[in-house]
């Protein structure tokens, strides 16, 4: 998704989540106050999106894979946060790494060709 859409959505649901939450009947305060939530955390997202797709594209699948599970754990029983954050972070920093690819050597092997 494009970042000016995201920050359009984003002021959409700000916005009309605060004039229900406002202005709305008493009955619709829960879903003003759900899209005045959401429009702030895809306000920030929108903000993020560069640093976030970067970080995406530089951290291995499989521990992506691993962080959906783990949330989603804290997310089902919220007191084994204690035990899933440090066991992502245990992982992260004993993860094998990538060798970064530096310019000199891709120079090089675009001068010569291959046999």
């Amino acid at each position: 998704m494009q970042r000016w859409l995201i920050g359009i959505i984003a002021a959409v649901l700000t916005f009309g989540g605060a004039g229900l939450f406002i202005a709305g009947p008493s009955n619709l305060f829960g879903l003003g106050s759900g899209m005045l939530r959401a429009g702030l955390v895809l306000g920030a997202l929108a903000l993020a999106l560069p640093q976030v797709m970067r970080l995406a594209q530089h951290t291995p699948p499989w521990y992506l894979a691993t962080l959906v599970v783990g949330l989603l754990v804290v997310v089902r029983w919220p007191r084994t946060f204690v035990v899933i954050l440090p066991l992502l972070a245990v992982l992260w920093f004993l993860s094998p790494r990538r060798p970064a690819k530096s310019s000199t050597s891709q120079a090089k092997s675009r001068g010569k060709p291959r046999r």
